[in-house]
């Protein structure tokens, strides 16, 4: 199978990664040198692993603890808003509540309480198994998951996809869609098929703020744009952008066709990108 640059520079930059041509091939070239010094690799130098997924994140019973060691480990709550503080066995548990500073000593390790115990912070639920419980598992599930993707087929094939906390609503008398944001994580995409004479009106409801840490231009499935046309043909059509948080307030991505009128306002970053498209705006 030979990779074509070509289609994966396109993937790339549709995914919101810039690199020149050039610098790809050459990524490539180490790839495929590391894949053959892993294909020659001497098998005396190869060791079968495995991990235990199904023990819990606490010490057995039959371990004998060094009473001289004064510690106890920290578990998040089942909500992860709160902390557990419990015994190397996972009994005696209490809740605690940690200050920011705590929080930062208690992932360096650092952090002792009030009876001069060292708190191993453990970072995922008490019951759960080893594979599972984790701070990383709840957030995925949190922002992106499956319950917050919604797709709808209307115009000629055409499907609509939202990802977050978007709410929309199609009025098929007078083709026109109506959308709103209401999350950070929130991205609109139309895909496939033909929009014809349509009017879509995008509203951004969430306040951004310099403070927010999960802000993200560029969203975990690639997306640019709030609103993105991927693969579409657009037929005088009006589009209508309220409010952009994201880099681009509207991106274009392999698509075709006219577009009667865009208006794009109170955009944070950019209000629009196309990308690999022949459009015709009548009126901007």
């Amino acid at each position: 199978y030979k990779l074509k640059i070509n289609n994966l520079y396109t993937k790339l930059k549709r995914n919101g990664v810039n690199l020149k041509k050039e610098k790809i091939e050459e990524l490539i070239k180490i790839i495929k040198g590391r894949l053959l010094l892993l294909n020659n690799f001497e098998e005396d130098r190869i060791f079968n692993v495995s991990s235990d997924t199904k023990s819990r994140s606490f010490m057995p019973t039959t371990f004998l603890s060094n009473k001289n060691i004064k510690r106890r480990f920290i578990y998040y709550s089942d909500k992860f808003d709160e902390y557990l503080s419990c015994d190397i066995y996972g009994n005696d548990c209490k809740n605690i509540l940690l200050n920011t500073k705590e929080k930062i000593k208690s992932l360096a390790q650092e952090l002792k309480d009030t009876n001069n115990n060292n708190l191993i912070f453990v970072g995922k639920k008490r019951k759960k198994p080893a594979n599972e419980g984790w701070f990383s598992h709840f957030t995925f599930q949190e922002k992106f998951s499956k319950n917050k993707i919604k797709k709808e087929t209307f115009s000629k094939n055409s499907n609509l996809i939202t990802y977050g906390n978007v709410d929309f609503k199609i009025n098929f008398l007078s083709k026109t869609v109506t959308i709103n944001k209401n999350d950070q994580y929130g991205r609109i995409v139309f895909t496939g098929g033909t929009i014809d004479s349509w009017k879509i009106v995008f509203k951004n409801n969430y306040s951004y703020s310099e403070s927010d840490n999960f802000h993200k231009k560029v969203d975990e499935n690639g997306y640019t744009g709030c609103l993105s046309f991927f693969d579409i043909k657009i037929v005088n059509t009006s589009i209508e952008s309220f409010n952009s948080d994201c880099e681009d307030a509207v991106n274009f991505v392999r698509s075709s066709g006219t577009i009667r009128a865009l208006l794009i306002r109170n955009s944070l970053y950019d209000g629009l990108d196309a990308d690999f498209s022949s459009l015709k705006f009548d009126l901007i």
